[in-house]
């Protein structure tokens, strides 16, 4: 005996099938409502509205032009890379006073670390606060005596 023989012996004949044994319609009933959702206390006064471009989903999965709109309940906290970065790049720019030129990002670090112990900032990966210092001015790559740096601009 093959094997399709055997499938073709094995295989119920429609006939036989009484109605008793057919699956029974399954009821469509409602799903339980949803307890309501608590909302937190707010920490501070919200937010003012805000729009992400782009963030307003399309049926095509790609972002569409329409702005979401968006509104924060709590404040985020204070970055405080962003923070010192602002206040060193306002003492640098109060006691250097060359506009227009570029400082070396090694320089920069080890006054920056003069300035966070005299300050008495705790000190953060140079990094961060580089990270933060080119959203805050303009960030270049210079060479100097054949090495290449990254320096940033004295505004």
């Amino acid at each position: 005996m093959s094997f399709s023989s055997a499938a073709k012996a094995l295989r119920p004949v429609p006939e036989a099938w009484s109605p008793a044994l057919s699956p029974a319609p399954v009821p469509q009933s409602c799903p339980a409502p949803m307890s309501p959702v608590t909302v937190p206390a707010p920490c501070s006064p919200a937010v003012a509205l805000g729009t992400a471009p782009g963030s307003h989903p399309s049926p095509r999965g790609k972002a569409s032009r329409k702005p979401t709109r968006i509104v924060r309940l709590c404040r985020e906290p204070a970055n405080p890379a962003r923070v010192q970065a602002a206040k060193f790049w306002q003492i640098l720019r109060e006691t250097v006073a060359l506009p227009g030129h570029y400082m070396i990002v090694s320089d920069l670090e080890t006054s920056y670390r003069e300035i966070a112990a005299r300050e008495g900032w705790p000190v953060l990966r140079w990094a961060e606060i580089g990270r933060e210092m080119a959203g805050i001015t303009k960030r270049k790559r210079v060479k100097l005596q054949g090495k290449k740096h990254v320096a940033y601009l004295l505004r």
